[in-house]
């Protein structure tokens, strides 16, 4: 990186020391500890909202945890900001973007868990980290501790979040956060909220899923089946099932080993489908857990003291009927014992997999283009614009736009279009990914395009210049731009796109496609009348970005995407506009 984006970082390190803040360990103790991702799920009122990560702090050589800490990824970002200049030689990984936080599929999940526990392990296994930086991470690690007294916690014998999602109800995961202290699982929609459901976990069958190809290709991680027994139902004589993954297998068989205690198995109070082999189950001895795959050899656990077969069970509950309904007529016991025989016998499922398969479990609900991250939609679908290869979605709408003349057209990206037809357009890209407009049977007109365009950008859920590189431009430009020239800045911003590791190529070619697009409306303002000033007006809210940022992309837009000299000062358009970004 260049030495106007080291700066900024060598200067927050420095600063660090002189603050008077308590260490819970010393820099000299650093190789002593390892920190540990304990989890990545937060709960927020929106998606806005800052998402949270909780680690451990643990004793090197004895594993014991030490202390906890919270971070908000705002923090984890600006820490990595501080201390990448100084520690890059290292190869530090990258940090998952914001967007995997935005969803709670078992498979994001898991990705951004590994990501964070991949970027920390690599930061507490370098060898030789500079004093200053050591420092700094001893600060960090020792900020933002968890009370255990405040942290959700009401002394049950476990609780936390699982993920979980509902047969029948879409294809959305939802977070639960759920207790267990007694016969049952309680599930409350959020920490000390109220009471949603129960789930009864005496004579359940609990299974977890077995690692395996498939799995992971389904989209499943760590997952655990809960089959509730029939005799919890007075009605129904379907056995309930309830399925739920956690963030990591140890995590999962903690969660399994606290039910187990519950279940207390009983085949002669149970349907006879309880003896069918289901799926691969969790063996308990001695607290210990031992993979079996279920079959003849190995019955389900509760069922393993009893030689009982099905057929035996069934004859059990024969007598059992007899002798509480002994009132009623031969007849009747005769048509019972008749409709039994002949009712054909429930097939067993050979393993959790077929169960899985029954629910229908995909990684992900079909694919849209609008809303998906600007690199993944490349990937499902692109296109060559003037020499740029960006998502066909966009290629599409600026093909459009250049060939009909957009750039002259008055109020282009100000005025709306068909709502009607803008809604339908939407809904083909989302099926089809790759579609023409100029065949459309809608006949779009350049401001339907434009608006199209305009939604796609604002449905993104991650900045077009990607989150990470977004941070790194917007804390130069802050703390810039008081202090150089315009032109100064210009050449700085240049610099960090061409040197930063966080820069996508993707997200770099439509920065050149998107930007190099405007510039060319605004050259056009006395036509169209949309100078610079309406342009960041509609593109500030709709790229989220800094006026700031977006003006400098435009104004230099030749020097920061090119190899000209930076607009000099007596050209430069004085913008007066205070535009909030979220």
């Amino acid at each position: 990186m260049s030495n106007s984006a080291n700066t900024p970082s060598f200067l927050i390190l420095s600063a660090a020391e002189d603050e008077d803040i308590p260490l819970f360990i010393k820099p000299k103790d650093f190789y002593t500890i390892r920190i540990k991702v304990v989890s990545t799920i937060s709960v927020n009122a929106k998606k806005s909202d800052d998402p949270n990560c909780t680690f451990s702090i643990n004793d090197r050589e004895s594993g014991k945890e030490m202390w906890r800490i919270r971070k908000s990824y705002s923090q984890i970002i600006q820490f990595d900001t501080e201390i990448r200049p100084v520690v890059e030689f290292f190869g530090l990984p990258a940090l998952p973007e914001k967007s995997l936080f935005n969803s709670f599929t078992p498979s994001k999940v898991k990705s951004r868990f590994r990501l964070l526990h991949d970027y920390f392990v690599t930061i507490f296994n370098m060898p030789h980290i500079p004093q200053l930086v050591l420092m700094r991470i001893c600060r960090y690690i020792s900020l933002d501790c968890v009370n255990p007294l405040d942290d959700f916690k009401s002394g049950a014998r476990k609780e936390g979040f699982l993920l979980r999602r509902y047969k029948g109800l879409g294809t959305t995961w939802k977070v639960r956060w759920c207790q267990v202290d007694g016969p049952a699982l309680e599930i409350y929609e959020l920490p000390g909220g109220a009471l949603i459901e129960q789930i009864k976990l005496g004579g359940a069958q609990i299974g977890r899923q077995s690692a395996d190809v498939v799995a992971e290709e389904r989209g499943y991680r760590h997952a655990l089946l809960i089959i509730e027994s029939t005799r919890n139902s007075k009605i129904s004589t379907s056995q309930p099932k309830h399925f739920f993954c956690a963030e990591t297998d140890e995590e999962r068989d903690s969660w399994i080993s606290s039910m187990v205690e519950y279940t207390d198995n009983d085949p002669l109070q149970q349907d006879a489908r309880a003896a069918c082999a289901w799926y691969e189950s969790l063996a308990m001895k001695s607290g210990e857990f031992h993979d079996r795959t279920l079959d003849d050899s190995v019955p389900f656990k509760g069922l393993r003291d009893s030689t009982l077969d099905a057929s035996q069970v069934r004859e059990e509950k024969k007598i059992k009927k007899r002798s509480m309904f002994s009132f009623r007529s031969r007849v009747v016991s005769g048509d019972l014992a008749k409709a039994e025989a002949s009712a054909p016998a429930v097939q067993p499922y050979d393993n959790m997999q077929t169960y899985l398969d029954q629910i229908d479990l995909q990684d992900e609900p079909p694919v849209r283009v609008f809303g998906l991250e600007l690199v993944d939609a490349y990937r499902l679908s692109h296109r060559e614009f003037k020499g740029l290869k960006i998502p066909s979605i966009c290629f599409w709408c600026f093909d459009f736009l250049d060939r009909r003349g957009a750039i002259y057209e008055e109020g282009i990206f100000r005025v709306s279009g068909s709502a009607s037809a803008i809604r339908q357009l939407k809904q083909k890209f989302d099926v089809a990914l790759d579609v023409d407009l100029f065949e459309s049977p809608l006949a779009p007109d350049v401001h339907t395009v434009a608006s199209l365009l305009k939604t796609y950008l604002r449905e993104l859920p991650s900045l077009i210049f990607g989150e990470h590189t977004y941070i790194e431009l917007q804390l130069l430009v802050k703390e810039n731009a008081g202090v150089h020239a315009a032109s100064r800045l210009a050449l700085m911003v240049r610099d960090h796109l061409r040197t930063s590791p966080h820069v996508n190529p993707i997200n770099y070619d439509f920065c050149v496609v998107i930007f190099g697009f405007l510039r060319r409306v605004i050259a056009e303002s006395s036509t169209n009348r949309m100078p610079m000033k309406n342009l960041c007006i509609v593109f500030v809210p709709t790229l989220n970005i800094l006026v700031e940022i977006l003006s400098l992309c435009l104004v230099d837009y030749d020097c920061i995407f090119g190899d000209a000299e930076p607009t000099p000062h007596h050209r430069r358009e004085v913008l007066d506009l205070r535009i909030p970004t979220f």
